[in-house]
């Protein structure tokens, strides 16, 4: 295992969702599961792509500070059921069924292929910060069961220190958790994510540098400049100088 001093950043912060953990999955997962639960007669790959694109509105409104992880967790249902025009059976309450989702996304623990090894790789090299904006409850479970809590140095979710990505504050508060003293520099620091405007974005304007994880093959047109971009985790490595 390489010395600290040979790499070329002194902390290294990473995502969660889409990043090291496979988040299309455990959508999937929770949304089939709870579809059962609730007694809701449609088939999870007729509306999971309509769920994703609702899901992705919302959370950027949180991301934009135009929302809070209060509304977001039902909004998306409330919205979903209007697409599905089921808003108007009073049986089907927004609320249970947000609550059965975020029960089952809460178990789902899958990491992305590479995940592991990445996260061996980095082991005893430079603190390394899991940061994300998920929500509290459901990321918490899901790190605990995927055991990965021993790789990182500390965990910041957003819902716990009040602020999230993009915002430069919680980059600060997470370089922050990374040393202990705030003496890590953010231009000596990375952030690796998957997402353009949260992530990368976020990093940059920070003034960390950047790392793009492009999974899913997504064109950049945010107008982003990421400082190194990659679409598979274990090209990762080099580029920290492993």
């Amino acid at each position: 295992m390489p010395d600290a001093v040979t790499l070329k950043y002194d902390a290294i912060l990473i995502d969660a969702d889409d990043t090291l953990f496979d988040f299309h999955q455990a959508e999937y997962y929770a949304l089939e599961r709870t579809l059962a639960n609730q007694g809701l007669a449609v088939q999870v790959d007729s509306i999971i792509n309509v769920f994703r694109e609702i899901n992705a509105v919302v959370w950027r409104e949180y991301e934009t500070g135009q929302s809070t992880p209060e509304v977001i967790r039902t909004k998306r249902f409330v919205q979903l059921l209007q697409r599905l025009g089921l808003s108007t059976d009073r049986r089907i309450d927004p609320q249970s069924v947000s609550d059965c989702y975020i029960e089952h996304l809460s178990e789902a623990a899958f990491l992305l292929d590479g995940a592991p090894e990445l996260l061996e790789r980095l082991l005893g090299t430079v603190p390394l910060v899991m940061l994300t904006n998920g929500l509290s409850s459901v990321q918490r479970p899901r790190f605990a069961k995927a055991d990965v809590g021993r790789y990182f140095r500390d965990i910041v979710i957003s819902e716990e220190v009040g602020v999230q990505k993009p915002d430069p504050e919680v980059f600060r508060i997470a370089l922050e958790r990374a040393s202990g003293d705030g003496a890590v520099r953010p231009d000596r620091a990375i952030m690796i994510g998957d997402n353009l405007h949260s992530d990368i974005r976020g990093a940059l304007d920070a003034g960390l540098h950047a790392c793009w994880f492009n999974l899913r093959g997504r064109s950049n047109d945010h107008g982003v400049q990421p400082t190194y971009t990659v679409t598979s985790l274990g090209e990762i490595p080099p580029i920290l100088g492993l």
